[in-house]
């Protein structure tokens, strides 16, 4: 179940929680809390389908291309619009990972760099260490 798509539904069809909650005789910290938990009482679900008109299967995974109808104009949500913002934010970790690796190598370039350099000067030290002695 995913009520997270109680939210994505509300927004598009411009349908403040608030308002919903109270057409389904709920109050609005009790849906945002029933949507963080993802649990819900059966009736209220099938209340809040109806109000955002939409099958209840929605929020099983039932219908992955929702459309819905609201005040006559048509608007695209549910599973598809989540799979977009999902790729989307997999995407943006990728590139982010790729940058944070190139900076990694960077930096152990520069680590093996200077560790090079001190051993070139430990090894002069010995060399200016035994001409002295």
């Amino acid at each position: 179940m995913n009520l997270e798509l109680i939210k994505i539904l509300a927004e598009r069809q411009r349908v403040p929680i608030k308002k919903l909650a109270d057409t389904i005789g709920m109050s609005e910290s009790n849906l945002h809390r029933c949507v963080r938990e993802n649990k819900i009482q059966a009736q209220d679900l099938e209340k809040i389908a109806s109000e955002l008109g939409v099958k209840v299967g929605v929020f099983f995974g039932e219908d992955s291309t929702l459309h819905i109808e609201a005040h006559g104009a048509g608007y695209a949500a549910g599973h598809d619009i989540l799979i977009g913002s999902h790729r989307a934010e997999i995407q943006r970790l990728k590139d982010q990972i790729a940058h944070l690796e190139e900076r990694l190598q960077d930096k152990q370039t520069t680590i093996d760099e200077k560790d090079t350099n001190i051993m070139e000067k430990e090894r002069t030290i010995q060399i200016l260490l035994g001409n002295l002695k």
